[in-house]
């Protein structure tokens, strides 16, 4: 029994991940010790950040049964529409209002778009991803953002007890997101509608405007990422964080994050954030060729969707021949009432 219950709970990719995040720092500590030093862990934890923030609302979005493919997109146009406005002489609290509101709108333009247009997510995201990138690029005609004032970049490099601000912000809003989910029924409601979008539609659930809103959110939180990442770098360029879509959507995947919608859990992206990142990190500390990350990234992704559907299509099993079982013992029931 013992054992069994140990099998079932490693079952649970949460438990895995985290299993593999374990082995991997531990090999590496034997191997490269320099990976657990506290310059290389900070370096770590601050990239972890941005793709933390990212990875909160990608998880509402494929819980939802939705994806986000703007999300690196959006993040760039709020980093550098709130660079620029520094530039100008704004100070940093307009500047994130700004980068804020970047996010929202990008975020607010994608959930008319696939709630109430009715258009496929992957379609109307990938659009809004070439728009949002378009526009940096032709708002700044291909020239980077730098010269940013020091107050700006403190609030990417600034420190509390050694601990710079990203990582604190985004550890806060993980915090913050975990007990929303865990305990306010508007949030809740996003695991009801990838479950059983119909289901929810009858039960009341206002699921159109309730997609609207997590895609807010997520365009949100995409705005304070992207003010972070041009803070911390003090720079910004058209460039900046592309590609990174697809490394949040395969720290949630491979965090136990369905693309079928309704199962997932915001512990598992940290956690597969943290897998991403590391393998980042080991490709820079061993010196190895960037240009395999990808290769890598994409190897990650389908087996993390290939594990997703082959535990989707045994659920389905079961549930099939549960509902057999049942239809079997009520048809026995039922002969042998008739037989009496």
């Amino acid at each position: 029994m013992k054992k069994k219950g140990i099998l079932e709970l490693l079952k649970r990719r949460e438990v895995f991940i985290v299993t593999v995040d374990i082995l991997l720092v531990i090999v590496m500590a034997i191997i490269k010790p320099i990976f657990v030093s506290p310059a290389n862990l900070s370096a770590l934890f601050l990239q972890i950040a941005s793709t933390l923030l990212i990875a909160i609302g990608m998880t509402l979005m494929l819980v939802l049964g939705c994806i986000d493919l703007s999300v690196a997109a959006n993040l760039c146009l709020a980093g550098t529409l709130s660079g620029m406005a520094s530039l100008a002489g704004a100070p940093v609290w307009v500047c994130l209002l700004l980068a804020l509101a970047v996010g929202a709108v990008g975020g607010t333009i994608n959930g008319f778009l696939v709630s109430y247009f009715g258009l496929a997510p992957f379609v109307a995201t990938l659009s809004s991803n070439y728009m949002l990138r378009g526009l940096v690029t032709g708002i700044r005609q291909g020239e980077s953002i730098y010269g940013l004032s020091a107050a700006f970049q403190n609030l990417g490099q600034g420190r509390i007890a050694g601990v710079q601000y990203p990582i604190i912000i985004s550890l806060v809003l993980f915090i913050v997101f975990v007990y929303l989910t865990s305990n306010m029924k508007f949030f809740r409601q996003a695991w009801y509608i990838g479950g059983n979008r119909k289901a929810a539609l009858l039960s009341g659930i206002p699921v159109k405007r309730q997609m609207l809103l997590y895609y807010i959110i997520s365009g949100t939180l995409c705005g304070l990422a992207g003010i972070l990442t041009c803070s911390r770098f003090g720079a910004i360029t058209a460039q900046t964080s592309k590609g990174l879509e697809l490394t949040v959507i395969t720290a949630c995947v491979v965090g136990g994050v369905s693309m079928s919608g309704g199962s997932g859990t915001l512990f598992g992206a940290l956690f597969g954030a943290f897998l991403m990142a590391s393998i980042n990190n080991i490709f820079n500390l061993f010196g190895l060729n960037n240009y395999w990350q990808d290769f890598i990234t994409g190897v990650t992704l389908l087996t993390a969707v290939s594990i997703d559907q082959i535990t989707i299509m045994n659920k389905r099993r079961q549930d099939t021949l549960h509902a057999e079982e049942m239809l079997r013992k009520m048809g026995e029931t039922l002969n042998s009432s008739q037989t009496v």
